[in-house]
């Protein structure tokens, strides 16, 4: 799992290292961007509603992240292309992830699940809970949190699809350069997935 700079993270060493650390610094809270933001007329009604990225901005919700979200394991799908160069605005991506041991000790059966989900993007003629997926891919604007895979796909283990906000200050390089990474998962919330700032990452020496 490398990173250029020599920036890496170990799955098990991490997960250790932030349940040992659990407490939400300044610099792990987001900031809104204006095209999650609701547009609303002067009379304060929304014209057009907020993006599903929403409620991950309020601090109440995201402290409960840091305080009670599972480490997982994430593999890319799908990012804004815009990711994979350094630049100032912030954006969507799709991850799969899982806290399955087997996935964790073997992190290249997580890549290939993400890469044979890319490769049905826009196709049709699937069963449904795999097409929503490939049109989903597809429209690239739509949000999906929590969706678990067909256990058949999976090996017969939890798998989920979500949609993330990547926020380039909690990457090492401010860009994608990776396609594992590790994140926050909290049961039941929507969103229900953040990337796990890159200060908490840790590296078997």
């Amino acid at each position: 799992m490398f990173f250029k700079k020599k920036k890496t993270f170990n799955y098990h060493a991490t997960k250790t290292y932030f349940e040992a650390n659990r407490e939400i610094k300044q610099a792990d809270y987001l900031t809104c961007p204006d095209w999650v933001k609701p547009v609303r007329d002067i009379y304060g009604n929304y014209v057009e509603a907020p993006d599903a990225f929403y409620p991950l901005f309020d601090p109440f919700r995201l402290k409960r992240f840091y305080t009670e979200g599972k480490v997982a394991l994430g593999a890319l799908v799908q990012a804004n292309t815009l990711l994979f160069s350094k630049g100032k605005d912030d954006l969507p991506a799709n991850y799969i992830y899982s806290t399955d041991d087997f996935f964790t000790a073997h992190p290249e059966e997580l890549l290939a699940l993400a890469d044979a989900l890319y490769d049905i993007k826009g196709d049709i003629g699937f069963r449904p809970s795999l097409q929503r997926l490939a049109n989903l891919l597809e429209d690239e604007y739509e949000r999906i949190f929590a969706y678990k895979l067909p256990r058949d796909v999976t090996g017969n283990r939890d798998v989920y699809f979500t949609s993330i906000f990547v926020d380039r200050r909690h990457l090492p390089e401010k860009k994608l350069t990776d396609n594992l990474l590790p994140m926050l998962v909290l049961d039941g919330a929507q969103p229900d997935a953040v990337l796990l700032p890159y200060w908490y990452w840790k590296e078997v020496k």
